[in-house]
């Protein structure tokens, strides 16, 4: 039903990645309940999405620029991809000023910043076997 809303409010088919909430191995969930979400959204052709890269910012409720800018800065050092983990809430306030810092961080350091759906296949590889996509 999700995908249809979407599709009826922006007139394009819904990208066919999704994040689960706390991620696909999260200790909410059982290993079973995990397994068969998983599966269905497969079978719908939905890859799941994790990230390698946690920005920090959910911590608390407020975390300062500068520990979510050294956070992402620290865990990018000698990755080839980097998926980051930040949420958009009414409280991440912090979160969005720290973004231009941490883009232009991630520009010098060659990083560039591209949808799901631009990735080559090779790239789409090597992502699953990091298991960033499942």
């Amino acid at each position: 039903m999700c995908r249809d809303v979407i599709k009826n409010i922006t007139n394009k088919e819904p990208i066919s990645y999704t994040r689960l909430p706390g991620g696909s191995t999260n200790l909410v969930a059982s290993k079973k309940n995990l397994t068969l979400i998983k599966e269905a959204l497969n079978n719908k052709d939905i890859k799941c999405v994790d990230w390698n890269v946690c920005s920090g910012d959910a911590d608390s409720h407020e975390v300062a620029v500068e520990k979510i800018k050294r956070n992402v800065e620290d865990q990018c050092k000698n990755k080839k991809f980097a998926v980051v983990l930040m949420h958009d809430t009414y409280y991440k306030h912090f979160t969005v000023e720290s973004l231009p810092e941490i883009i232009a961080y991630l520009k010098t350091q060659k990083f560039t910043f591209r949808t799901f759906e631009d990735l080559t296949e090779t790239e789409k590889k090597e992502m699953i076997n990091l298991g960033i996509i499942k």
